[in-house]
């Protein structure tokens, strides 16, 4: 390098500019182990909210159900009168390990009877 170029030499204390940033973006490690999808769909009457069957869902899920999102209201033909079919995409994952089909299915049904205790909520399928 010619010495007549300028040259900048710079110190960072990363600590400080660590506690500097807004706490509102965190960060999180990557997972190493691959998620679990499954969409689920559950029949309530017209006047549950989606908002409170989503809350129900999320409470009950536990540690591994990362997600639920409502993809899909339904009232058609093969939903009874006066009801309605709330579809939701879930996504389960746990930190340690890869889940096995019992312990999805351990969780989905303890978000099913949760469903149903809170709103007479019946699987759709």
């Amino acid at each position: 390098m010619p010495a007549d170029v300028p040259v900048m030499v710079g110190e960072f204390d990363l600590e400080r500019i660590q506690n500097a940033v807004n706490p509102l973006y965190g960060t999180a490690p990557v997972p190493t182990t691959p998620p679990v999808y499954e969409d689920i769909a559950l029949v309530v009457r017209d006047s549950v909210p989606a908002g409170d069957l989503h809350a129900v869902i999320e409470q009950s899920g536990g540690d591994l159900l990362r997600s639920a999102r409502l993809f899909d209201v339904y009232t058609g033909s093969s939903v009874p009168q006066g009801h309605k079919s709330l579809a939701f995409s879930l996504v389960y994952q746990a930190e340690d390990r890869t889940l096995s089909d019992a312990e999805v299915a351990a969780v989905r049904k303890k978000i099913v009877k949760a469903a149903q205790k809170a709103f007479d909520a019946q699987l759709r399928g």
